[in-house]
């Protein structure tokens, strides 16, 4: 495992702090747009293996956000999102020795299907 100093890892934080808030506002501003159409705007809601584990086309294109982001400012970082990995047929335990993001870009999607306000993203740095 590469060392992080503490410097390395204050800085990670204050960019996981930040690109939360700014997924959290984009989130946010998706469901705005269903709330103003009381609920009837395009909503594209899809299961995952059964019926109480969907994806949202919010789901995707927050967590695209934020994997674009990071790839961004950390190239060499690894990324584990809950949506690209449900749709991945292996099942392997994925978190190795490498700094590696893992994400739930929609966490809370059923209450945010109903637009009922508590849902967040979720980011974690396991470095």
């Amino acid at each position: 495992m590469s060392e992080i100093s503490v410097q390395e890892l204050g800085e990670i934080y204050d960019f996981a702090v930040r690109l939360g808030k700014d997924a959290g506002n984009l989130l946010m501003d998706l469901a705005k747009a269903r709330w103003g159409d009381k609920g009837r705007g395009e909503q594209l809601v899809s299961e995952k293996e059964n019926a109480v584990d969907i994806v949202t086309k919010a789901d995707e294109d927050v967590e695209a956000f934020i994997k674009s982001s990071i790839e961004k400012k950390y190239p060499s970082h690894y990324f584990v999102g809950e949506e690209t990995y449900s749709k991945g047929a292996s099942r392997e335990y994925l978190i190795g020795d490498e700094p590696t993001w893992c994400i739930d870009p929609l966490d809370g999607t059923v209450n945010y299907t109903h637009l009922f306000p508590m849902f967040c993203v979720s980011i974690a740095f396991i470095g």
